[in-house]
């Protein structure tokens, strides 16, 4: 009898002990109205099933502006690449005045490119080393002597006093830039200039 009696409640004990778990599950996991589980403040989608007949996407100004960021870029290497060394393998930085090759080179804006209005004014932008471009911040005290030399001080200036003009691109636009730039980069990697 007393090993029945045991069996018994141990059987009570783990059967209360699985109620506490699956209780202890129940506080930890909620699900909200459109079937989106939380454990422990960690969201949790649910599986989706894809609509084959669902519309894409439209792609907005912000898709198209890295899409010019890049042919952009590859325009002011290649172009200062061909000013500087005279190939497009290898280029001259604007700061350092270092030989760097072709991948190592970025494109360097003198004055932001937060700023819209100078972004994608080839004036603004030149070929500058990784390490000068992100680590010491663009140099902008040797790139500021550079651009007065290669462009004048009236013309800085008007670059200074132009950059907080404010400029919103629309998609048309980008789009636009994207094609001529690509033309450009097409051209210079075809030989002419």
């Amino acid at each position: 009898m007393v090993k029945q009696d045991l069996k018994k409640w141990r059987e009570c004990q783990d059967r209360a002990r699985i109620k506490s778990i699956e209780n202890q599950r129940n506080k930890n996991i909620k699900k909200s109205k459109n079937g989106t589980l939380y454990i422990k403040n960690i969201k949790i989608n649910k599986i989706k099933k894809i609509n084959k007949n669902k519309k894409e996407k439209k792609k907005g100004v912000g898709y198209y502006k890295t899409q010019l960021d890049i042919i952009f870029s590859q325009f002011i290497r290649l172009r200062d690449c061909l000013k500087t060394t005279g190939t497009l393998t290898e280029g001259i930085c604007i700061t350092s005045d270092r030989r760097f090759p072709y991948k190592k080179l970025q494109c360097g804006h003198f004055i932001s490119r937060s700023h819209n209005s100078l972004r994608y004014d080839e004036r603004n932008c030149h070929a500058q080393s990784i390490g000068d471009n992100v680590f010491k911040h663009g140099c902008l005290d040797v790139y500021f002597i550079k651009m007065e030399e290669m462009y004048g001080r009236p013309e800085v200036d008007e670059m200074l006093r132009i950059k907080n003009d404010y400029k919103k691109f629309t998609v048309e636009e980008l789009k636009e830039k994207i094609y001529e730039y690509n033309l450009k980069v097409k051209n210079l990697l075809n030989g002419g200039n």
